[in-house]
């Protein structure tokens, strides 16, 4: 965001409000809201909250469904045939 009149862009905090900006330079009040005044709403919320029950979803789904032997499956197989080995 840069000021319409100078052309900075540092923008300061007024020192007669604390939710407004204005220009570090000339002290023009510039548009928008602040990075703190920034909320977000149910939409957002909704959706990261989607995304993550989908991921997890998808993660617990492919360990499920995988047809590869568990690291402990295959440790105790090899353990059993190198015990047959030595018989």
């Amino acid at each position: 965001m840069a000021c319409s009149r100078c052309g900075c862009r540092m923008p300061a905090r007024s020192s007669t409000s604390r939710h407004h900006l204005v220009c570090a330079d000339c002290g023009t009040p510039l548009a928008g809201p602040s990075l703190s005044q920034r909320r977000y709403g149910w939409k957002e919320l909704a959706a990261v909250g989607c995304a993550t029950l989908f991921t997890t979803a998808a993660f617990v789904l492919s360990s499920l469904s995988s047809k590869t032997r568990s690291l402990a499956e295959t440790q105790h197989e090899a353990h059993l045939s190198a015990d047959a080995a030595d018989e």
